[in-house]
């Protein structure tokens, strides 16, 4: 190991503005502590965040720079699902591929890109040029099985987003997610609201409610994944965190629209949804497709303004529940509805936010 570039890197990494220092000194210790090939090549920002007694949030930005900053490569681990064996690694996600073959186990999977793919960091070759070689571990224990960053987790973080945003799959592949929470947001009244003051005066009223959400979105490690007119997607790891983030927007459209004239309001419907997914590449950008996203649509299509309509599976999440109590959030209205293109009755709930009661 090349101790003095790799201590030479992690000075530069702790000049940055930014920089959060425990995070990276806890890394420093992590390398220099082992000298076993497997911890330093294959590195969980879970593992090291609890050595450090950090959040997994405080740290992984940290080896993301340290990425940009050619410390690490950051590795893509496909598991087996029968072994827990790696039977994939990549270092680009252009290079990854919807099916996969574990060796040790003779068996073909589907890779679900939640469940079975995981984000560990290891030093770049120009500071340890060693390498791990992946082998079948079905004979180990479970409890010997190391906590990792899942993928999914991995490429909700805006410091993903904004280093490696040119981190997708090719454009004819694709990877199945077993869960992810969609949240669909539109502006109430927003046709009315152009033909009344105009396409310039509406389209900066518009602006502003983007940078509102996209900011309370984000700060609950949510991920933006497309615009379409004032209507917002977006995607969380937890129900709780997409609730948390549209509670935290409307909080601040109560404030914007005090201060604004009544024309200029902004309200809007919300509908959420948990459900399995298709990850794709859509115009070099990582996104979601399947019938879950289409049915997170419809939920928001059905709600009034003020309202959060959301489905069965956050209903049946107790600490979605819980956080609705934490959130004031205290009536709720079970509905049975039609949504477009969805077969049969399909059961919705419905709650009404304090910020907005008086809009019904």
């Amino acid at each position: 190991m090349n101790t003095h570039l790799f201590l030479q890197k992690l000075e530069t990494l702790k000049k940055r503005p930014s920089a959060f220092l425990p995070a990276i000194e806890a890394i420093q210790h992590w390398v220099l502590e082992f000298s076993d090939t497997l911890p330093r090549q294959r590195i969980s920002p879970v593992k090291v965040a609890t050595y450090a007694n950090l959040s997994v949030e405080q740290v992984v930005p940290e080896f993301l720079y340290a990425v940009s900053e050619g410390l690490f490569d950051l590795n893509w681990e496909v598991h087996c699902p029968h072994c827990y064996g790696i039977s994939n690694n990549y270092q680009h996600l252009s290079n990854a591929v919807g099916q996969s073959y574990c060796n040790g186990c003779e068996k073909k999977f589907q890779v679900d890109f939640a469940l079975w793919v995981d984000a560990t960091f290891s030093l770049n070759k120009e500071i340890d040029e060693r390498q791990f070689i992946p082998t079948c571990s079905k004979t180990l224990p479970p409890a010997s099985k190391s906590p990792n960053l899942p993928g999914l987790e991995l490429i909700h973080y805006p410091t993903f987003r904004s280093l490696f945003g040119d981190q997708v799959l090719s454009e004819r592949e694709q990877m199945q997610i077993a869960s992810v929470t969609t949240l669909f947001t539109d502006i109430t009244g927003s046709t009315e609201m152009y033909e009344k003051l105009g396409d310039v005066r509406a389209y900066n009223i518009v602006r502003d409610h983007f940078e509102i959400l996209f900011k309370q979105i984000e700060k609950q490690g949510g991920t933006i994944l497309k615009t379409i007119g004032d209507a917002v997607m977006a995607s969380f790891i937890r129900n709780e965190l997409a609730l948390r983030a549209i509670m935290a927007a409307l909080e601040q459209f109560k404030q914007y629209n005090e201060n604004h004239q009544i024309d200029e309001h902004v309200h809007l419907k919300t509908g959420i949804h948990r459900g399995s997914a298709i990850l794709v590449n859509l115009n070099d950008k990582l996104d979601y497709f399947g019938s879950s996203i289409n049915k997170a649509a419809r939920v928001q299509a059905v709600a009034s303004s003020g309202e959060i309509c959301f489905t069965e599976p956050l209903y049946q999440d107790a600490a979605f529940k819980q956080t609705l109590k934490e959130l004031g959030i205290n009536e709720m209205t079970r509905h049975s509805v039609n949504l477009k293109g969805i077969d049969g009755p399909q059961t919705v709930y419905k709650v009404v936010t304090y910020l907005d009661k008086m809009l019904l």
